[in-house]
């Protein structure tokens, strides 16, 4: 084959694949439609989940479906933690009645469950929590490696709210009350 076949050739082969490609990405837009992406993101798929709680009860994210669900990261000792606390105690209280369900998990593997429940009684915050003995799934799932993390997770699964600082009582209403 001489050096102007070859040339040929290549041309073709390069022209075939371009067109293919053009093929290929006219006919898949991304996901199949209704398909999420599982992650951390707003507008993702939370991934599945699941802790033990400090009363024993184990609770997992497929039993949460069905929930607008406020997911939080603390720790008992934490000042900054027993602020957030206290503002989100007037959202799950005006939300009795609604399908939401708050979750704090205690990152603070030095915590007993003592002076977890201490902080839930201190900060008027009857909801259910966990401390790392059972959650050790839920905090590698959710990078909880730090306080003051909140997702909230609507109904059907999805991320709809992400906060690393503390969130505060209007802005968690407003998104919970969004959501329902």
């Amino acid at each position: 084959m001489n050096t102007q076949q070859k040339t040929t050739y290549g041309i073709v082969a390069l022209v075939v694949a371009l067109i293919g490609g053009l093929w290929y990405l006219s006919t898949n837009n991304g996901p199949a439609q209704g398909v999420q992406k599982v992650g951390l993101r707003v507008g993702d798929t939370a991934p599945d989940f699941f802790v033990t709680t400090l009363d024993g009860s184990r609770l997992s994210s497929d039993e949460l479906l069905g929930n607008v669900v406020v997911l939080t990261s603390s720790a008992a000792w934490c000042a900054t933690c027993v602020e957030e606390a206290k503002q989100f105690a007037p959202v799950f209280a005006a939300h009795l009645d609604d399908p939401v369900r708050f979750l704090t998990v205690d990152i603070d593997p030095r915590n007993s469950k003592a002076a977890i429940e201490q902080f839930r009684i201190d900060t008027n915050t009857p909801w259910t929590y966990a401390d790392t003995a059972g959650s050790a799934n839920i905090i590698d799932v959710f990078s909880m490696s730090r306080f003051e993390i909140t997702y909230v997770i609507d109904q059907k699964g999805i991320v709809r709210f992400k906060d690393s600082i503390i969130t505060t009582t209007e802005k968690l209403e407003e998104v919970v009350s969004g959501l329902l």
